[in-house]
């Protein structure tokens, strides 16, 4: 495939395992913890811009 890499977790173009995405679940104390809908959905936004402006077509 020759396209970009994509994180499934905020659409940035990177993998998604990549440590420094704000999107990605944490481990804490034993437990997954996961942002909510609402802060997802405005990490992914944020993100998509962000490659709409560095990435123009």
């Amino acid at each position: 495939c020759e396209s970009d890499p994509k994180c499934c977790n905020c659409a940035s173009p990177y993998t998604a395992d990549e440590r420094t995405c704000p999107a990605r679940p944490t481990v804490k104390n034993g437990v997954i913890t996961r942002l909510s809908k609402a802060a997802l959905r405005t990490v992914r936004k944020a993100r998509a811009t962000a490659s709409r402006l560095t990435n123009p077509t």
